[in-house]
C-alpha cells in the first residue's frame, strides 16, 4: 500500500483510471448517481409503449396492445408515469386504443398519437 509521498504501483493507477473514456482530447467517466428500480419488473419496458422526457424527466408507459402479454394485476390497462429511476409517480386508467406513438413536449406534456389521426395531450400529474 502506498503512503503519501510514495509512487503508486502501475496496476493501481490503471485500476483507478479504467472507468475514464477519452473522446477527442477530453476525458469522461460515467458515475452511478442512484440505484434504479426498473430491475424489479424487467419486462415492463419491453412490453409497453414507452416515452422518456428529455434531461432525465419522467417516463410514461402504457401496455402495448400489439404484444401478447401475461396478465399481471388488473386487466384494465393504465397510463403510468415514472421517475427516470423507475419509481411510480402516478397512474390513470387507459381507455384509449390504437396508440401509434408517445412523446414528451418541451413543456413536459405527454403527446399521444392514435391510428385515427387523433392527438391527445396529457399533463404529467
Amino acid at each position: 500500500q502506498a503512503s503519501l509521498g510514495q509512487a503508486c504501483p502501475r496496476r493501481v493507477i490503471l485500476a483507478m483510471s479504467s472507468d475514464w473514456q477519452k473522446l477527442a482530447d477530453l476525458w469522461y467517466r460515467k458515475k452511478k448517481l442512484y440505484a434504479t428500480h426498473w430491475a424489479d419488473e424487467p419486462d415492463r419496458l419491453h412490453l409497453s409503449v414507452v416515452a422518456g422526457a428529455p434531461f432525465g424527466g419522467p417516463v410514461a408507459t402504457v401496455r402495448n396492445e400489439h404484444v401478447f402479454q401475461p396478465v399481471r394485476g388488473s386487466l384494465k390497462p393504465e397510463l403510468q408515469t415514472w421517475t427516470s429511476a423507475g419509481r411510480l409517480i402516478a397512474s390513470t386508467p387507459w381507455v384509449h386504443s390504437g396508440l401509434l406513438a408517445m412523446t414528451w413536449s418541451s413543456d413536459e406534456r405527454l403527446v399521444c398519437v392514435f391510428d385515427t389521426g387523433l392527438v391527445r395531450v396529457f399533463t404529467a400529474m
